[in-house]
């Protein structure tokens, strides 16, 4: 047994002592997405959030057999600052007005910490690595940073856009739970990308109750019941709200409204107003106008009458009516 133990202990003393050579630092590449949060309203009552990615190719020499058995490779990332006069705590995007929207970016696509000017911080990479030959090998990853844009921001229409410059640096890592991004032997790379956000005046609209007479058995007198929308636009957007005739008017609109029930009809007619004077249809003298948004929903009543007028054989009477608005 002895003779077996001697050779054993020479062989890991000569590991040891080979383990301190370490291989050259990779030399890598870079593409990063861009940090594009769409087109939509930034008045909104939710946050828009977007994912950046960080592609990687590198390319390793001089690889020793420590190397081999520990590859992992620690990238770090830090952005510039902003020029001097921004509110502390937030990134933004520029218009063309001069207005600006609020953003913010993050270490990681859980959005818990924000991404600190010249801050270097450790972004979690997964690296697959193909040994090409002995002692040289290359690799792809990626890695992810994230961003955020608050709600309930109002600005003109228009295009928003920073260019954010970032210094990826890197550097062979054997030890995988060290955090620390300085190195004196690290290598770096300059990038930007670009934030952006198109943002479109916009304008949503729904019913939320139709109109509905009830049940009678003549009509001897007129009825009135009342139906309602839902608008919902930019703070201080314009729009009007047309409402069709219907399907079944007869003789354009001077005659008003009518429900059917196959050939039969029941006249009726939209109002603006609870007083049932000012009839609410789709040319420039009977829309609904003058209007303009708030950044929340808000209710619009529409008020409906029948008049008095010759009973129809009994069924069910009823008509479908358009609703636009519109907005510029």
């Amino acid at each position: 047994m002895k003779r077996f133990l001697l050779p054993l202990m020479g062989l890991v003393a000569l590991l040891l002592l080979a383990a301190p050579a370490s291989a050259a630092n990779p030399n890598c590449t870079f593409t990063v997405d861009g940090m594009n949060f769409g087109k939509g309203d930034p008045a909104r009552d939710r946050n828009l959030d977007m994912t950046v990615t960080i592609s990687a190719d590198c390319s390793q020499d001089g690889l020793d057999i420590f190397s081999l058995l520990m590859p992992s490779i620690k990238m770090c990332v830090a952005i510039s600052p902003e020029p001097a006069g921004s509110d502390t705590g937030w990134r933004h995007l520029s218009g063309s007005t001069g207005d600006t929207l609020r953003y913010n970016v993050y270490t990681a696509p859980d959005r818990k910490t924000v991404l600190k000017a010249n801050e270097k911080v450790a972004v979690p990479v997964v690296f697959q690595w193909e040994l090409l030959t002995l002692g040289r090998r290359k690799g792809a990853g990626t890695m992810q940073i994230a961003g955020r844009m608050p709600p309930r921001q109002s600005v003109p229409d228009g295009l928003y856009t920073a260019n954010v410059p970032m210094t990826i640096s890197y550097f062979e890592n054997p030890f995988e739970a060290d955090k620390d991004c300085n190195n004196p032997s690290e290598r770096r790379a300059q990038k930007t990308f670009k934030a952006a956000f198109l943002y479109v005046s916009s304008c949503q609209l729904s019913i939320t109750s139709d109109i509905d007479f009830g049940k009678v058995l003549d009509l001897d007198q007129a009825l009135q019941a009342q139906g309602a929308l839902r608008a919902n636009c930019d703070k201080e957007l314009p729009y009007t709200i047309r409402m069709g005739w219907g399907n079944n008017t007869e003789s354009g609109t001077a005659n008003g409204r009518f429900m059917s029930n196959g050939k039969e009809k029941v006249k009726y007619e939209l109002f603006q107003d609870s007083q049932r004077m000012l009839v609410w249809g789709d040319g420039p003298n009977d829309l609904l106008k003058g209007k303009k948004g708030t950044g929340i929903p808000i209710s619009i009543p529409i008020y409906a009458r029948v008049p008095k007028q010759a009973t129809p054989p009994p069924g069910t009477y009823t008509d479908n009516v358009v609703v636009t608005l519109e907005y510029n």
